[in-house]
């Protein structure tokens, strides 16, 4: 794959590992592969993306996105997956790079309520996992915000009210007005 579908793909991965760490069903087991998943994918994408040819990290990229799919079977989808399903159904957006720009937004909204999520990432990252998260994401050299993507400004506070009306479970409650921030961070 081309490095920036990788690394949105990847990105993608890493939501489902993420949003499985801090689902409201999550046990031992799932947080055990979302940990090894994020892991994978956060310590091995720099050097895939810096030789996109490498056999071996590639390798474990691909074996850490099959895990966080695993995680995604086992737990409920929160917040992070809820945006992109209503942006990406309301304006017709690329799914890897929806997925990939919207990370760091709710990472930020949601880890100050998620601090076992919150502890394990800034274990994996050596420090603020929405900085390195952050920083992939705004590595890709397609669309990183959601203006880029096409998404009208004006649409924003729609999709966030119609989230907060039948939000998804997620550690912190996605109110409409604070939904609308994090759309407009990400805009």
């Amino acid at each position: 794959m081309p490095p920036g579908l990788t690394l949105t793909s990847a990105l993608n991965a890493l939501a489902h590992a993420v949003e499985a760490l801090w689902a409201p069903d999550a046990t031992a087991a799932s947080d055990a592969l979302a940990t090894e998943a994020a892991d994978g994918i956060l310590s091995v994408l720099p050097e895939v993306l810096a030789d996109p040819a490498g056999l071996g990290g590639r390798e474990r990229l691909q074996q850490s996105a099959w895990l966080a799919g695993l995680c995604l079977a086992q737990t409920r989808m929160g917040l992070h997956h809820q945006l992109a399903h209503a942006l990406g159904g309301t304006f017709d957006l690329p799914h890897a790079e929806l997925h990939a720009l919207l990370l760091p937004h709710v990472l930020a909204f949601n880890l100050p309520a998620a601090p076992n999520a919150a502890a394990r990432l800034a274990r994996i990252t050596g420090g603020d996992p929405v900085t390195v998260v952050g920083g992939l994401a705004r590595s890709h050299t397609g669309p990183t915000t959601l203006r880029a993507l096409g998404v009208p400004r004006e649409g924003l506070r729609a999709v966030a009210g119609r989230v907060a009306a039948q939000p998804y479970p997620n550690p912190r409650t996605p109110e409409a007005e604070a939904v609308t921030r994090l759309l407009q961070d990400a805009w």
